[in-house]
């Protein structure tokens, strides 16, 4: 695939947060705040390619040709984890940092760690994940800003109609990969 090909299939058709369910929670949240939102992309990307970076060389050399795989998640955390302590310290990022922003960008590194069949395609499918979750993060604060003004019951108000509405919007990402009338 060519790399605008990598980048609309990870970010759009195989989305990471559509698909794979990483980062949804953040966007969730995100979606709420919108100064907060932006001013963390720039963290986000540091974190994730730096760690895929500094993983991608013993993680293809090391562990997958000795059959050890199952380290790989370990090792990223591990990886993740003092990545994010020394962006702190430096002052680079929050203290503490959210959990659910581990979570999103540990789960972007593993999925370019074994999606990844080289190193490039490797940092195209982190950048493709960050791109995903800034795109369903704004859709969420359009949706959001929609809703707001709307009479709908209370009942519905907030996450609920959130939630809904997530759905209906993978539906919409997802209905030409899969129906039957679109031809390829």
């Amino acid at each position: 695939m060519s790399i605008l090909e990598t980048i609309m299939f990870y970010a759009v058709s195989c989305s990471a947060v559509f698909m794979y369910g990483i980062g949804m929670e953040r966007s969730f949240l995100d979606s709420g705040k919108d100064i907060a939102f932006f001013l963390r992309i720039p963290a986000m990307l540091v974190l994730s390619l730096g760690s895929f970076i500094v993983l991608w060389y013993p993680v293809s050399v090391f562990l997958v040709p000795f059959n050890l795989s199952y380290l790989v998640p370990v090792l990223t955390v591990t990886i993740g984890v003092l990545m994010q302590i020394g962006l702190s310290l430096t002052g680079y990022t929050e203290k503490p940092v959210p959990g659910e922003e581990r979570v999103f960008y540990f789960g972007i590194v593993l999925l370019a760690l074994f999606e990844g069949t080289s190193f490039l395609t490797g940092i195209l499918v982190v950048l493709s994940g960050i791109l995903s979750w800034v795109l369903v993060t704004i859709l969420l604060f359009s949706i959001r800003g929609r809703i707001s003004p709307s009479r709908i019951p209370y009942a519905w108000k907030g996450a609920p109609i959130s939630l809904v509405s997530l759905g209906l919007l993978s539906l919409a990402f997802y209905a030409p990969d899969i129906s039957w009338w679109v031809l390829p």
